[in-house]
């Protein structure tokens, strides 16, 4: 994590700041993406939050 920072030459209170913004936790994160124009996607989706994790998948268009 930290390299890809360092190549974005960004560091970890940069990533620190703009999670704390959105009311997010580093520890809490699953997927963190820099997007053009410094946009940044945070992924903390959790399993159980409603039920939709890799073994409970069902196929079809309602998933």
């Amino acid at each position: 994590m930290y390299h890809n920072l360092k190549y974005l030459q960004l560091d970890r209170d940069w990533l620190n700041n703009e999670l704390r913004k959105k009311g997010k936790k580093v520890e809490d994160t699953i997927l963190a993406t820099y997007l053009e124009g410094g946009k940044l996607f945070i992924d903390n989706y959790k399993e159980n939050e409603d039920n939709r994790g890799l073994y409970n998948y069902k196929p079809g268009r309602d998933n």
